[in-house]
């Protein structure tokens, strides 16, 4: 693995280019099961990827995966070492004020569909249910 030997030199833009080339015909580091790899080169990128600019990560769709893949595995640990990863297609962005003025109109109107939901049902209940049909006995013969 030539990228272990860009890994020692801190060359990590170098390195997450020849791992996003590597992880096209492997799902792990080393072949196709989770090794002690894993988690280095993990420890080793994550901090580095919330440096990349959203062009370079989209062109790294494969260590994007790797990286997604290896934070939910060991999950509680990443979150509390603050090394999440985060593609841009995923990063929320605040919203417009446009968006915030569609958001609160629909939320009027869901508040006045629940009040005619509460009025509806009030008027159903108000109302006789009818008497469930007993059925006769049959006579026996």
């Amino acid at each position: 693995m030539k990228f272990i030997d860009s890994a020692k030199e801190d060359k990590v833009e170098e390195v997450s280019l020849r791992m996003n080339e590597h992880l096209i015909k492997n799902v792990y580091m080393v072949g196709y099961s989770l090794t002690a790899a894993d988690p280095y080169f993990f420890a080793m990128l994550a901090a580095h990827w919330t440096t990349l600019s959203d062009e370079t990560k989209e062109t790294m769709p494969n260590l994007y995966r790797w990286l997604n893949a290896i934070q939910h595995t060991f999950w509680a640990r990443v979150q509390s070492l603050g090394l999440v990863c985060t593609h841009p297609k995923h990063v929320k962005k605040p919203l417009t004020e446009a968006q915030l003025q569609q958001l609160k109109r629909m939320e009027e109107v869901r508040e006045v569909m629940r009040q005619k939901r509460a009025e509806v049902d009030a008027m159903l209940s108000e109302q006789k249910k009818p008497e469930p049909v007993k059925a006769k006995p049959e006579k026996k013969q």
